[in-house]
């Protein structure tokens, strides 16, 4: 796997949106740092420096349990007080799909430049419709990172579909079952990234399953933390671009199955954050970021002449990401969340739901 997803930082956001109701810094700071580290990643890759952030790729399990954390706050109150389904289907495309488009055009604009799949227009009009393509090595050629997006737009809808039957219980019988699954298939390929490619999809399933209830399950379940909770995250985040010398299988099981949830849940019960404003810029360029660096980098790779160029690059991502989140993607996501609203008759986020809240109590 070499991609990470792009998710919800506060409440009812999309990946790196403001957030309409409750925040959570330090879950904004962690998903703009984790994003970086993904950006890192595929430079090391692309530069011949993969040391440069070993264990990036792994991010991606942190942004699914990010998800299943978001969605399950924002959504699931709303889903079992009778937000009808298409209403959050035309909700999740508003969040997703201005920056996944932007993604594909750049994607496109360096196929056509340094060469790329057979058919530019069919491999555009399937990322868009998020189609994976199984005919070659990745899901997503224009721009991989699509992969990550496609599971979670997937466990988006089923989790939609079965909010009002998901009890606790439930969830964390499923998330083991994920979890068995997924470190079997980590033990029998000797590796963790699943997902990306038509050679691990099926395993994909598990990988993003584990992730995003292990979500879930925090967004319902107080665990103490004590003072040490925010700390958690940031020895999330160092784990991931620490030197991959020594004990790596060790390493990446203890981080899959221990740091990650453990920083999901130190980002959530901080509170404060000694920079706020900070914190919510991370949050804001995080999901920008994510969608469109991959195919930048991919084209950049023929032609940087030094580390120094790399560096001006990632750079220059950092700022493109924050300048288009909040001048394209912002906007852009209000304009199609209105025009999905008015074709579907789907009530705006903030409006009274479809039908009267249901008095039934949450089974647990």
């Amino acid at each position: 796997m070499t991609e990470g997803v792009g998710t919800a930082g506060g409440l009812d956001c999309a990946p790196g949106q403001a957030a309409r109701h409750a925040r959570f810094p330090a879950l904004d700071a962690m998903r703009g740092g984790a994003a970086m580290v993904v950006m890192l990643y595929h430079i090391g890759i692309a530069s011949g420096h993969p040391q440069l952030a070993p264990f990036g790729f792994l991010a991606v399990d942190l942004f699914f349990m990010m998800s299943g954390f978001v969605i399950a706050k924002a959504y699931e109150p709303r889903l079992r007080d009778g937000l009808p389904f298409r209403a959050f289907v035309g909700l999740r495309i508003g969040r997703i799909y201005p920056m996944l488009a932007a993604g594909v055009l750049i994607g496109a604009a360096v196929a056509a430049v340094r060469g790329g799949p057979a058919s530019i227009g069919v491999a555009a009009l399937r990322s868009l419709l998020l189609l994976p393509d199984w005919s070659g090595h990745l899901l997503f050629p224009l721009n991989p990172v699509l992969w990550s997006l496609f599971y979670e737009l997937v466990a988006n809808l089923l989790h939609a579909s079965l909010a009002r039957h998901l009890t606790t219980r439930r969830i964390a019988i499923a998330a083991l079952v994920a979890g068995a699954l997924f470190a079997a298939a980590i033990y029998r390929y000797h590796e963790a990234g699943f997902g990306w490619g038509a050679q691990n999809f099926a395993e994909g399933f598990a990988r993003a399953g584990w992730g995003y209830l292990t979500g879930m399950l925090i967004a319902r379940v107080r665990i103490p933390t004590g003072r040490s909770a925010p700390l958690f995250p940031l020895v999330g985040l160092a784990l991931l671009i620490a030197p991959a010398t020594g004990f790596v299988p060790v390493r990446v099981i203890a981080m899959l199955f221990l740091a990650f949830p453990l920083a999901l849940l130190g980002a959530v019960r901080t509170p404060h954050c000694r920079w706020p404003r900070l914190a919510a810029h991370l949050g804001n360029l995080s999901y920008p970021l994510y969608a469109m660096h991959q195919p930048l980098v991919m084209g950049a790779a023929a032609m940087m002449p030094s580390p120094y160029a790399w560096a001006g690059l990632a750079l220059a991502l950092i700022l493109l990401a924050a300048v288009t989140g909040r001048y394209i993607d912002a906007p852009a996501q209000i304009l199609l969340r209105r025009l999905l609203a008015g074709r579907r008759g789907a009530p705006t986020p903030g409006s009274a739901p479809a039908t009267p809240p249901s008095r039934r109590p949450w089974r647990r």
